[in-house]
């Protein structure tokens, strides 16, 4: 299976489903119509792109959708090669982030504790880039600090979004 395919209609409803558990005013059926057909026959990126497109219309602003987001964190990854396994359901809030933190200065310190929640889950790396692009100086000083974490997966993500490119 491609990694896209991973994100279909089968994944759209269980992360409705679990979006709707936290957040009462969530319309469920809508958020699943809309996702669903502008996924249909997508590459990856657009069917993320899709997703945070969703989640602009049927969740509320960005801090308060970091706040539903946290809520939806599982248990922490145990190796770099689950990333992209065990991690996966976590890809489209990291879109999501990243098409939105460096908008957002004045939840730049929201972004930086949320991202480094995410990186443990999934990557961070994408989102930290679109903070280093809008507040090159304030996230560096947070890349340095985050290069001395105990966390593998920070010190990770602290490293991982200074490349300039992907291999």
């Amino acid at each position: 299976m491609l990694l896209k395919d991973y994100y279909n209609q089968q994944f759209v409803e269980r992360f409705a489903q679990a979006l709707s558990e936290h957040y009462p005013a969530f319309n469920r059926e809508g958020f699943l119509s809309y996702v669903t057909k502008e996924i249909e026959g997508k590459e990856y990126s657009q069917r993320m792109n899709a997703f945070s497109h969703a989640f602009d219309w049927f969740l509320p602003d960005y801090s308060e959708t970091l706040k539903i987001f946290s809520k939806l964190f599982g248990q922490e990854l145990k190796s770099f090669s689950a990333m992209y396994s065990d991690g996966a359901d976590y890809a489209p809030i990291g879109r999501y982030v990243e098409l939105h933190c460096g908008e957002e200065p004045e939840h730049f310190q929201q972004s930086v504790d949320f991202i480094k929640e995410l990186t443990k889950r999934y990557t961070g790396e994408f989102a930290m880039r679109s903070l280093i692009r809008a507040f090159p100086q304030r996230t560096m000083n947070v890349l340095m600090e985050w290069s001395g974490s105990d966390n593998a997966f920070v010190r990770r993500c602290a490293s991982e979004c200074m490349r300039v490119r992907l291999p």
